[in-house]
């Protein structure tokens, strides 16, 4: 297979990643005029688990306790990537919450140092420095206070480098299955914010079509 061609279909695919990710918060925002966050959460993961236990049943009703309890453990951090970021989509600008929860990318190098003293090459440290500095610039009013909506992407950020290394944990274990990882961490996470939902809000059906669309 030509390496370019691979290269290319693999840009491609980030920046779709890329697009999708960015509308989403713009959809998120349509969809909490409407339901609250913890409740948009539970059915967001809820329906996401449902499609793929379906589609996927025979891949993931043989799964190793190591499955769960990494699957468990990961949707522990979710928990605070979707909290953050959803209220963080309500109480600040949607380019603001877009940019605060992508720090993901400089966060995970950070915790990789703290916890697997994995140390950072000089060009992903400038990228740090810089990224810092642009959230600095974003984010601070006159009075160099960062908005609230700012800390809980900010806190998404955070909680998603700590997601992503669990999952590097999870699957260095061979009797680990990627997949049922992925599928299951919908359902642990869907079935957290349910319960926060009944505990914190009135859970509510959307009323509107294109709110159910989203």
């Amino acid at each position: 297979m030509n390496h370019g061609n691979t290269q290319l279909k693999a840009d491609m695919m980030l920046v779709l990643v890329t697009l999708c990710w960015g509308v989403s918060y713009f959809m998120m925002d349509l969809c909490l005029e409407e339901i609250d966050p913890l409740t948009l959460n539970a059915y967001r993961f809820l329906g996401a688990f449902a499609v793929a236990a379906l589609i996927a049943f025979k891949k993931i009703k043989n799964v190793s306790k190591t499955t769960l309890k990494y699957a468990f453990l990961i949707s522990l951090s979710l928990i605070f990537v979707y909290i953050g970021a959803t209220y963080g989509v309500k109480y600040t600008s949607q380019s603001n919450a877009g940019f605060f929860c992508a720090t993901s990318t400089v966060f995970t190098p950070i915790l990789a140092f703290i916890f697997k003293k994995v140390i950072p090459d000089k060009k992903l440290a400038l990228v740090i420095v810089l990224c810092t500095v642009g959230v600095a610039l974003m984010s601070l009013n006159g009075e160099f206070h960062i908005a609230m909506g700012d800390w809980l992407c900010l806190m998404c950020g955070f909680a998603y480098g700590i997601d992503l290394l669990i999952t590097e944990t999870a699957v260095a274990h061979e009797e680990v299955d990627a997949f049922q990882i992925g599928v299951y961490q919908l359902g642990f996470t869907g079935l957290w914010m349910l319960i926060l939902s009944f505990i914190f809000e009135i859970p509510c059906l959307p009323q509107s079509p294109s709110c159910w669309f989203q």
